[in-house]
């Protein structure tokens, strides 16, 4: 866990100290990296400007306590005394604690700052705490040595908060012993915390233990920004505990560099539905497909049964998966009854067919959508088979439309007279359940709710990010100046009055729906 890996630090020879603190002839190893995260006390101690400063009164302090022994005790230390002191390893800035403070306490406070974990079993300790905790300015541990009347008693603080404060060292210079070298740049970094939380740097260490420096200058190859990699760090300092949701930089990025540096954990983690994204679900399933993780793979198809009809439409997106990730994806959206019966769905598998050219799949929406044609889902079929390029089906729908124009007609009335424009042309005969879904899959038509994009849908011209964007009113597209027609009068089945924004392929449906009207 991420307490006992911290708790695992605490003076141990072997883990990168580079502080400690003398009690008697013992000493107790740390790290300032750790220290100054989690106290203000030693984060000023620490400070590039107190070095001098403390190093100096250390000294003082040390002699001060030697003059006292030798003048209480009339001699030098015997050869057996000698034997006991121990001395600290090289490199090691040692700190002489105060004589009042016994070695068990104060590596009790010690093990609180690493862990966040402290254990009181008697009135005397707790005020043998408080007297530590009141030296180093530790409000939480005086407040909880002072409200504790019965014992034994816990603290135990918030893993989160913990991690919290050493994601915020990711960078700092204090208590740094290696840095990255990537995009030409320094960022400094702990021996100890990358020793402790990924299996990737732990190897890298023990292999070679004296090592400054690590160049990630392969990282441009893979195009990662500095700030995708900062973010990266700080999950690992904090052990993946904690990811703030909708607060990953670029989750693809971040994808990337978990599985460069194999952590499988953050990896999963992504993985999970509220952190998955439209930008990085291709990424994602790519790696569970590749790695066999049916888990995984599930959590995609759940996460894409949320949102089918925005990723069926987003084009650009499934035109990156490659032919056998989207066979065996739509597969299993099959598999998980996508369709539930609802006719209305096979648009959304027509949709998804076209974009990812996958004939067989669009032929088998094509033949379905024939036999479910009916007055409530003539239009929205007759919309998706014209931008599909279904001429056939396209042919259908219309000479449907025309030879049931008049129900359809009453359907809309119907739907304005109860106020419910958003299924204007939809029949209000439908159950609760199934108009629900219907206004759910109308809902990603919206101008509010439409996908926002950085290019035209028609000539691909990239669009201002202020004005210049238009909306279909009939597929909802986003589309330029030059591809939009804003005075376009629709057939009175269509449920629109007036002029109205149409886009110029939705424009030739229109023409030729109205030519065929008139010619009835």
């Amino acid at each position: 866990s991420y307490r006992e890996r911290l708790g695992f630090a605490l003076n141990n020879k072997s883990l990168f100290p580079d502080f400690a603190f003398r009690l008697g002839t013992k000493l107790i190893y740390a790290h300032k990296s750790i220290l100054s995260a989690r106290s203000v006390t030693f984060k000023n101690l620490f400070a590039p400007n107190k070095n001098e400063e403390r190093i100096k009164k250390n000294e003082e302090i040390r002699m001060k306590k030697l003059q006292t022994n030798e003048r209480l005790k009339g001699r030098r230390k015997t050869e057996k005394e000698e034997q006991q002191w121990e001395y600290p390893i090289a490199g090691v800035e040692v700190m002489e604690v105060s004589d009042d403070f016994e070695y068990d306490m104060f590596f009790a406070v010690l093990k609180y700052i690493y862990t966040g974990s402290l254990v009181l079993s008697s009135s005397a300790q707790a005020e043998q705490i408080s007297s530590i905790g009141y030296e180093y300015l530790l409000d939480n541990v005086m407040k909880f040595c002072q409200q504790s009347k019965t014992f034994p008693q816990t603290l135990d603080e918030d893993e989160k908060e913990i991690s919290s404060c050493l994601s915020k060292i990711v960078s700092k210079s204090i208590g740094s012993d290696i840095f990255f070298i990537i995009k030409k740049k320094k960022l400094f970094s702990h021996k100890v915390i990358l020793f402790l939380f990924s299996d990737y740097f732990r190897s890298m260490l023990r292999a070679k233990p004296s090592k400054k420096f690590i160049n990630l200058n392969f990282l441009d190859d893979d195009d990662i920004p500095l700030n995708s990699f900062i973010q990266f760090v700080r999950l690992l300092y904090s052990f993946y505990s904690h990811i703030p949701v909708g607060k990953i930089i670029d989750s693809n990025s971040i994808l990337k560099l978990a599985l460069r540096f194999e952590e499988h954990k953050l990896f999963k983690l992504l993985a999970r539905p509220h952190v998955l994204t439209n930008a990085n679900l291709a990424s994602v399933y790519s790696v569970a497909v590749a790695r066999n993780l049916p888990n995984i793979k599930q959590t995609c198809v759940a996460y894409l049964l949320k949102q089918f009809s925005d990723l069926a439409r987003d084009g650009n997106a499934l035109s990156t998966w490659s032919a056998d990730i989207r066979k065996e994806f739509l597969n299993l959206c099959l598999s998980q009854h996508v369709l539930n019966g609802f006719g209305w769905n096979w648009l959304d598998i027509l949709w998804y067919s076209h974009y990812c050219e996958l004939s067989e799949y669009k032929e088998k929406a094509i033949s379905r959508l024939f036999t479910l044609l009916n007055v409530e889902n003539a239009i929205p079929t007759l919309l998706a088979s014209h931008l599909c390029g279904a001429k056939k089906l396209r042919s259908e729908c219309l000479n449907f439309i025309l030879e049931n124009s008049s129900s359809i007609e009453n359907i809309r009335r119907m739907q304005q007279s109860s106020k419910d424009t958003s299924i204007a042309h939809l029949s209000a005969s439908f159950t609760t359940e199934l108009s629900k879904k219907l206004k759910e899959y109308l809902s990603s038509f919206s101008a509010s709710g439409a996908q926002q994009t950085k290019q035209c849908k028609l000539c691909a011209e990239v669009l201002p990010f202020f004005g210049g964007k238009n909306t279909c009113l009939l597929c909802r597209r986003f589309v330029c100046n030059n591809c939009i027609n804003k005075a376009l009068i629709l057939p009175d089945f269509f449920g629109k009055s007036g002029p109205s924004s149409v886009c110029l392929q939705c424009k030739q449906l229109v023409v030729l729906l109205s030519e065929k009207h008139n010619n009835k």
